[in-house]
């Protein structure tokens, strides 16, 4: 019985190798990282793709390509949302474990339904975030447009948030948030 199962897993492998080429199928998206910048220099508020969470508020910066600078713009938006919400939902989710391995699985952070609630919560925060400044500069070359932006979740709407969310579960809301961790976000 045991070689059939080694056998079966060695014919799957095989086809999903086989179907798999080397070959170029459609045309390669271009790479951002080599496309040449012209000389406009970037704003003094962007140094590079990064989610900083300050006193006040968890802001993001990214770059994005389009084909003109409104396109640019909001793809970079996009994109410095996107970095913002999964650095927030990786901090959040380490919060909540370390808060439920130090208060005890009475607490009921480790609780599925609260699990699933917590997750939609922080999710529904990205509604909250803002942007806060966009910029655009042309790519030599490409005939294209460089994006830049930084976007802003406040703090105090992304707690606001999450309670609303959160209503069902205020013992265990209460928990998460007294937890030093959180105090820190």
């Amino acid at each position: 019985m045991h070689r059939y199962y080694i056998l079966i897993l060695a014919a799957v492998l095989f086809a999903i190798s086989s179907c798999s080429s080397t070959s170029n199928t459609r045309q390669p998206e271009t790479d951002e990282s080599s496309v040449t910048v012209s000389e406009t220099p970037s704003p003094a508020w962007f140094t590079s793709e990064t989610v900083t969470f300050e006193n006040e508020a968890i802001q993001a910066y990214a770059t994005a390509v389009g084909s003109d600078a409104a396109t640019a713009e909001s793809k970079a938006v996009s994109r410095a949302t996107i970095l913002l919400m999964r650095s927030l939902s990786d901090k959040l989710e380490s919060i909540r474990a370390e808060r439920a391995q130090s208060a005890g699985e009475a607490s009921g952070l480790g609780n599925p339904e609260f699990l699933i609630a917590y997750r939609k919560a922080a999710e529904a925060a990205a509604a909250k975030v803002s942007t806060r400044q966009t910029h655009s500069k042309p790519l030599e070359g490409e005939g294209g447009v460089r994006g830049i932006a930084n976007v802003e979740l406040s703090k105090a709407q992304l707690i606001e948030q999450i309670g609303k969310k959160l209503a069902d579960y205020p013992e265990i809301w209460n928990t998460l948030k007294a937890s030093p961790a959180f105090q820190n976000l």
